[in-house]
């Protein structure tokens, strides 16, 4: 009898133990909409910004002031610079038309829509980091970038309430992307690869670097692979695909741009000085101050990079920590060459995807 009793003892433990298993999905629904609730609530900390009404930044206003000149379905001439015959408005156009049409249809100045979009951007960007990394690591990893991204300095600066520069809308995008490229890459599928070609192409038509930091991931992912001899033809397939409507989508914009203005044409020249330059006086501030702003997030991804490409290099493995690796890499070389602006697109997502690598090491895609 005693024993009988005790084996229903541990039957009821036991069942008490596998409610998280059974309702894995609620409790991390429930654990994502809390981040993501986080994250918006987290934009609003802005608190100069809201009360004095302004953008946080110059850019803005410079944006705003492009989509109250938009006409509807075709670039707009802008009229108020390079006078007095003034130019075509060059920036590619998804972000302007977001805004423009989402004023049109609420019926709310642009200025009040861009001024609050940031936390709604985070929001999304809370789903797109929990996919992406949920797909490179499992669940619990997924809500581990998810977390990070909510709290990450890099990320909070550019989606609080007053900043509304293209980029942040651009890199969640991206995320997103990325998240349908790995998903046809693991699933060997030819339609996931087109739809995330088709998102990559639009990420880049709403910030022109992202032509140039993201797309071409995908790119150096395919070289690895022939490099290592590891593209079987489902890789071909997704990759080439992948890239095909991505660029196709891009330079469609950008070849007509490229091609009357320059590559760098439609760029100031004091702003190229900014944005490349090699070896700034000011690197090493630079350095410790993004290390002392981002505290434990930064230095531990710091520490913990070289360890990770040091055991994938012994591996000969490179797909699960791709992304990580490269993201990382890239964002300190751009310490050097770049300004702060690409070096927050690029590290911030390292930072990311290192912690969602190291706090659910066991995860299998």
């Amino acid at each position: 009898m005693g024993k009988k009793k005790r084996q229903s003892f541990e039957a009821k433990d036991a069942e008490k133990f596998s409610f998280a298993y059974r309702h894995s999905r609620l409790l991390t629904a429930l654990a994502l909409f809390a981040v993501a609730t986080s994250a918006f609530l987290i934009r609003f900390s802005s608190t100069q910004a809201i009360e004095a009404q302004c953008f946080t930044g110059d850019d803005e206003y410079w944006h705003l002031h492009i989509i109250n000149q938009m006409k509807p379905y075709r670039p707009s001439v802008d009229y108020q610079s390079w006078l007095p015959s003034g130019r075509e408005i060059v920036h590619p156009p998804v972000y302007h038309y977001l805004i423009y049409f989402a004023s049109s249809l609420s019926g709310r100045p642009a200025f009040n829509i861009m001024f609050y979009i940031g936390p709604f951007i985070s929001a999304v960007g809370v789903a797109a980091w929990f996919l992406l990394c949920r797909e490179l690591y499992g669940d619990f990893a997924g809500l581990v970038g998810a977390s990070v991204y909510a709290v990450l300095p890099f990320t909070v600066a550019k989606t609080v309430v007053g900043s509304a520069r293209p980029q942040a809308l651009a890199e969640v995008i991206c995320v997103l992307g990325m998240w349908l490229f790995f998903c046809a890459y693991h699933k060997e599928s030819k339609p996931l690869a087109l739809v995330s070609g088709v998102v990559l192409g639009v990420a880049a038509l709403s910030w022109e670097s992202a032509l140039f930091l993201y797309i071409p991931l995908v790119l150096l992912f395919y070289l690895l692979h022939l490099l290592f001899r590891k593209a079987s033809r489902s890789v071909h397939n997704v990759c080439l695909l992948t890239l095909a409507l991505a660029f196709a989508l891009a330079l469609a914009w950008y070849v007509p741009v490229y091609v009357k203005y320059g590559i760098w044409g439609n760029t100031p020249s004091y702003l190229l000085k900014a944005t490349t330059m090699f070896w700034k006086p000011d690197l090493l501030f630079t350095f410790y101050s993004t290390l002392v702003a981002n505290h434990v997030f930064y230095a531990v991804a710091i520490v913990a990079f070289p360890f990770l490409l040091i055991y994938n290099l012994a591996k000969r493995e490179f797909s699960r920590e791709f992304l990580a690796l490269m993201l990382m890499g890239l964002g300190l070389l751009a310490l050097v060459f770049f300004s702060m602006r690409i070096i927050n697109a690029i590290l911030g997502s390292g930072i990311i995807l290192v912690f969602a690598s190291l706090l659910a090491p066991s995860s299998t895609t």
